[in-house]
């Protein structure tokens, strides 16, 4: 097993962290945000499916795996509360459309909070913009501080950003973004998480660098993430 998945957060979600309340919860926030706004949905569910893959990579078992990709699934859920003009906006923002953006997570957490739902899915929706170096938000948590799930998910949700077109600027190639989780590898990033979601990008080939590989759909995965909810329940009835 990893060191880095050596965490509390391991042992405390490693038993039963996808049940079929939070997944429930989980899928229906996706669907809203989906409905919502379709760019960031689609964002999402790329960042879910390389978290998880790295949460494998890392050396976590399939729950702790599944948890992370709920939560990923839902991480930009507080978006919900901005004026969607604001993140379809082509300028840049200004100081006070910046503070709205940066309060997402703590306005997700407090969509979650009072839902069933896993510790881990609140843990990525109010944590994913923290940094290893301590300058994230909301909380400014540094290093091992930060949930190892957290890490993961912020990792992925930049790669994938930075591969997508958004209003304000163009993507970047895969190797570009690669190159700036790199340059960003004990800074924002987590350096474990770095070297295992670069590992996978190149092992992956193209369509998987670019999201667009089979199994990257958030239907696929909500259906992939309701088998294994079911699994437990079906060993122990037969």
């Amino acid at each position: 097993m990893s060191r880095f998945l050596r965490t509390p957060w391991r042992s405390r979600t490693a038993a039963r962290a996808v049940d079929s309340a939070s997944l429930a919860t989980g899928v229906a926030l996706a669907r809203a945000l989906a409905a919502f706004d379709s760019e960031t949905a689609e964002h999402s569910a790329a960042v879910a499916l390389y978290a998880r893959d790295v949460a494998l990579q890392l050396g976590a078992d399939a729950d702790s795996a599944a948890a992370i990709q709920l939560g990923a699934l839902v991480h930009d859920v507080g978006k919900l509360s901005l004026p969607v003009e604001l993140l379809l906006k082509a300028d840049p923002l200004d100081e006070d459309e910046w503070a709205l953006v940066r309060g997402h997570p703590e306005a997700g957490a407090r969509i979650v909070g009072g839902l069933p739902s896993s510790h881990t899915l609140l843990t990525i929706v109010r944590h994913h913009h923290e940094r290893v170096d301590g300058r994230g938000y909301p909380a400014g948590l540094r290093g091992s501080e930060i949930p190892a799930a957290a890490r993961i998910v912020g990792a992925c949700d930049a790669y994938a950003a930075m591969t997508q077109t958004r209003p304000y600027r163009a993507s970047l190639s895969p190797d570009d973004a690669i190159a700036e989780l790199r340059r960003n590898a004990d800074a924002q990033f987590d350096a474990e998480v770095v070297a295992a979601l670069v590992w996978l990008l190149d092992a992956g080939g193209e369509e998987y660098r670019m999201a667009r590989a089979d199994g990257f759909s958030a239907e696929q995965q909500y259906a992939a993430l309701a088998e294994h909810a079911e699994a437990p329940a079906q060993a122990a009835a037969s």
